[in-house]
């Protein structure tokens, strides 16, 4: 196996992982959505108005992403300043 496809195969698990917390937090979300309230004024309301209020998946995928950019930035330097000393 190259370096990367180990990558790949990491990144993979990575968004598999991201997959398996967001299903989870569906289940917990839909398990107190009909019983989790608050008062505001005389009325009780849901805590949480959509599904996104309480697990933003596009905001935790991004921020996986940007972590995997920087990291790649980061390797690429390492390896130009390798390859000029090398070089």
């Amino acid at each position: 196996m190259t370096f990367e496809e180990y990558e790949i195969r990491m990144k993979s698990k990575q968004l598999q992982r991201l997959d398996e917390m967001h299903d989870i937090h569906l289940q917990a979300f839909l398990n107190h959505a009909v019983t989790d309230t608050r008062n505001r004024g005389n009325k009780q309301v849901p805590r949480y108005q959509k599904f996104e209020d309480f697990f933003n998946y596009e905001k935790h995928e991004k921020e996986l992403l940007e972590i995997t950019k920087k990291q790649d930035k980061k390797l690429m330097k390492m390896l130009r300043i390798a390859n000029e000393k090398g070089g």
